[in-house]
């Protein structure tokens, strides 16, 4: 019996490592049980997109596999949760009621069609001020990160300490150095409560 010629065959290692990242993506960023096998399927495809990327004299297969996929899981994340698609909003219904300035309550079908389109997504007058102050204070301390502490952020949501150092063949005395500026920027932003 001949094998398929379209089926790949990859490094026992780098399986492994896409089918846990897989995993560990389903219950996060909107994903479900069902995702499972297509973000699989994704992230082997980047990396065959990227195989002819690889620098032997750089390093090892393992390593260049490693953190190709690592960065296609956080800009996986870095796609689920922005703004516009975040699944974490909250979504309303039209007909639901929202405070107006005056203490009256308004179906959000009454609102103008951009307010209305805001608040029916998780945004808008319909978030309570204390979810629009900490979303507009989670935004400044995100836009004091550096690349580097962004995308430790988003990896973290993902993958350990030793795992990330691992991938990117840093120290983990680095990474938790990294962790740290992060935490300081988060506590000067008064988010420690949500570290």
């Amino acid at each position: 019996m001949d094998a398929d010629p379209r089926r790949i065959e990859l490094d026992p290692y780098v399986a492994n490592l896409i089918r846990r990242k897989a995993r560990q993506l389903v219950g996060h960023y909107g994903f479900r049980t069902t995702d499972r096998e297509d973000i699989e399927e994704d992230l082997t495809v980047d990396l065959l997109r990227r195989m002819p990327n690889y620098d032997a004299s750089r390093s090892g297969f393992r390593t260049f596999a490693t953190r190709v996929v690592e960065h296609a899981v956080a800009r996986m994340a870095e796609y689920r949760t922005a703004a516009v698609r975040d699944c974490r909003l909250e979504v309303r219904s039209l007909q639901e009621t929202i405070a107006a300035g005056d203490g009256e309550q308004l179906p959000v079908e009454d609102l103008p069609h951009e307010d209305a389109s805001l608040v029916q997504r998780g945004h808008g007058s319909g978030s309570s001020p204390e979810e629009q102050d900490l979303r507009i204070d989670l935004d400044r301390a995100l836009g004091r990160l550096t690349m580097e502490q962004r995308e430790l952020c988003l990896q973290l949501m993902t993958s350990t300490i030793s795992e990330i150092a691992s991938a990117k063949g840093m120290s983990r005395a680095r990474l938790y150095e990294i962790r740290r500026e992060i935490q300081a920027v988060f506590e000067q932003a008064g988010l420690r409560e949500y570290l």
